[in-house]
């Protein structure tokens, strides 16, 4: 049976992660509806926050698997796959009903399937995880884009497998380090544990609440 250490910093990762996911769709639901607290234009909120919130997804998503002893594709990693895909799957029938010019087809829970099955085959070899993840990114400032597959219209939530993967090579490379050990008091908080424990389940019924 693969076991993982418990690393207090992933938890505190998933915590932030769905706390400010949830600051941010309750924003973006109140300018729907007319109650703007931030300005369409203030980029650093619109722009960048959703970008950070998926950052820390992929990044726990790393460190969780490289946290492992022998990571494989046990039956609880294919379990918890299959949980994924089926949310990812939910999330892409729901928005191509209430919002059909913008439905969901490659959004942040299809992408973290896809990233957990590759991670997975390299998360022993965590300087390489890191290469990658420097290797992925250094292109982006120099304005180089990643092919992806892209339907005729504008998705809700749009997280291509590059470069975003590579954010959860980087947690490969962290869960290997000290730094996973921090915050442990911190994350014995009952709501921090709680949230971390039950982020799959928030992520998908928190925007409909």
């Amino acid at each position: 049976m693969t076991k993982s250490r418990r690393l207090p910093f992933i938890d505190l990762t998933r915590f932030l992660a769905i706390f400010l996911m949830i600051i941010f769709h309750l924003t973006y639901d109140l300018n729907f509806f007319g109650i703007k607290i931030f300005s369409q234009k203030f980029t650093l909120f619109w722009h960048w926050l959703p970008r950070f919130i998926v950052f820390l997804f992929m990044l726990a998503v790393g460190m969780s698997i490289g946290a492992k002893k022998n990571p494989a594709m046990t039956e609880s990693f294919n379990k918890s796959q299959i949980k994924i895909l089926l949310g990812a799957l939910l999330i892409s029938l729901v928005t191509y009903f209430l919002y059909p010019s913008r439905w969901v087809y490659f959004g942040t829970l299809h992408c973290i399937f896809l990233s957990r099955y590759i991670v997975i085959w390299i998360s022993r070899y965590s300087k390489t995880c890191l290469l990658l993840f420097f290797l992925i990114n250094i292109p982006l400032f120099f304005g180089i884009k990643y092919p992806w597959f892209n339907l005729s219209h504008q998705s809700m939530d749009y997280i291509p497998l590059l470069p975003w993967v590579s954010y959860a090579f980087l947690g490969v490379f962290l869960s290997q380090t000290n730094l996973p050990n921090f915050g442990h008091k911190l994350a014995e908080v009952t709501i921090i544990k709680k949230m971390s424990t039950n982020s799959f389940w928030i992520y998908l019924v928190h925007q409909p609440l």
